[in-house]
C-alpha cells in the first residue's frame, strides 16, 4: 500500500495547518520574476514548523517557511518552460527562474496584487491506495508517487515531499500548471543548513 497525506482545499480559513494555497503574499524579500522578465505566480507556501510533525523526519527543516512560484500566462503557453521530465537542459531551464522555490527562516512577506490565486486554506487527511493506483490530487508523502515520470538525477540529491494537482485549484486558475490535469511535484534538498528546492511540472 501507498500511504499520504492528502492536501483538502478548503474554502474557510484555517490557518493552523501551516499550508497555504494561492494569495498575493509570498515568504520572499523580492518577487520573483522569470527570465522573460515576468512576475511569477504565488502557488502555496508552507511553514515548516507547524507541517513538521506530519513529515517524515530528515526531510522537512524545522523551522522556517517555503514559498512556491511558477511561471504562468493568461494567454501565452507556458508548460514547456515548467515541465521536467530527466532532461538536463529542461532542469537548467527551470532553474534559471521559470519555478523558484523560496527558503526564509523568517515570516517577512512581499505582496504582488497584479496576478494571484484566490487565497484557501487547506484540512490533511491520511490514506492508503494500492501501489498501483495513480492518486490524482494533492498530498505529502515519504516516497516517490505513481505518475512521477523519469527525474533523472534529480532522486540523489533531493527528496520528493508533495505534489499539487492543478484541478484542485480555484476556479479561473484550474490550468494554472498548463492544464487542468497537471501536476506540479516539490522537491527538496536539506544538507546541514543548506536548505532549497525545486519545482516543476509533468503533464501527459
Amino acid at each position: 500500500m501507498y500511504s499520504f497525506t492528502r492536501i483538502v482545499i478548503e474554502d474557510l480559513p484555517n490557518n493552523s495547518t501551516g499550508f497555504i494555497l494561492g494569495g498575493n503574499k509570498g515568504y520572499v524579500s523580492q518577487w520573483p520574476v522569470n527570465p522573460d522578465g515576468e512576475k511569477l505566480v504565488h502557488l502555496f507556501s508552507i511553514d515548516c514548523e507547524k507541517l513538521f510533525p506530519r513529515i517524515p523526519q530528515g526531510i522537512l527543516p524545522e523551522l522556517g517557511y517555503f514559498s512556491v512560484f511558477s511561471t504562468y500566462s493568461n494567454d501565452d503557453y507556458f508548460l514547456d518552460s515548467i515541465t521536467y521530465f530527466g532532461d538536463p537542459q529542461e532542469l537548467e531551464l527551470i532553474k534559471s527562474g521559470f519555478t523558484c522555490v523560496s527558503y526564509s527562516l523568517t515570516n517577512d512577506t512581499s505582496e504582488n496584487n497584479d496576478i494571484f490565486i484566490p487565497e484557501r486554506s487547506v484540512s490533511f487527511l491520511d490514506m492508503e491506495i494500492n501501489n498501483d493506483d495513480y492518486p490524482m490530487m494533492s498530498f505529502f508523502a515519504e516516497k516517490n508517487p505513481n505518475g512521477l515520470d523519469d527525474i533523472g538525477e534529480l532522486g540523489k540529491d533531493y527528496h520528493f515531499l508533495c505534489q499539487i494537482y492543478s484541478s484542485d485549484f480555484p476556479e479561473k486558475f484550474k490550468d494554472v500548471l498548463g492544464l487542468s490535469d497537471a501536476i506540479g511535484y516539490l522537491f527538496i534538498k536539506k544538507e546541514g543548513n543548506e536548505v532549497e528546492g525545486i519545482f516543476f511540472v509533468q503533464a501527459a
